[in-house]
């Protein structure tokens, strides 16, 4: 075993707990307020759960409708026409009708996924 002198021994001491400037979270009435990404992201999905819900009846374009005079039309901000406003990809399909119907798919089962998970995590 090898021993340590004194004077190094006394230069040995723990590591001190780092200190940090804990910034004291938004509360107003004694709710916390999310962080503002939280706040985005929940407007994000809410907007397409919106659209998912009521886009059938707002947008009447088949998503599997083809058009190639009208193949990649640009987005309506960037010359392109309010026929179709997202713009059209190489086989002349509206994107805005494609983003309506795949929502309807995807977010309903994206739900039902993050159930079962949580449901089986829970159990586990």
């Amino acid at each position: 075993m090898v021993s340590i002198p004194a004077a190094v021994r006394s230069n040995l001491r723990r590591p001190q707990a780092a200190t940090r400037n804990v910034v004291a979270p938004r509360v107003r009435r004694g709710w916390v307020w999310p962080p503002l990404s939280a706040l985005i992201g929940m407007a994000v999905l809410a907007g397409l759960a919106g659209l998912a819900i009521a886009g059938p009846w707002v947008w009447q374009v088949n998503p599997e409708a083809q058009d190639l005079v009208n193949r990649l039309a640009p987005p309506l901000g960037f010359g392109g026409s309010s026929a179709h406003p997202l713009g059209t990809d190489t086989l002349g399909r509206d994107t805005l009708a494609r983003i309506i119907a795949g929502a309807r798919i995807s977010l309903p089962l994206g739900v039902m996924a993050t159930l079962l998970a949580g449901a089986i995590g829970i159990t586990l």
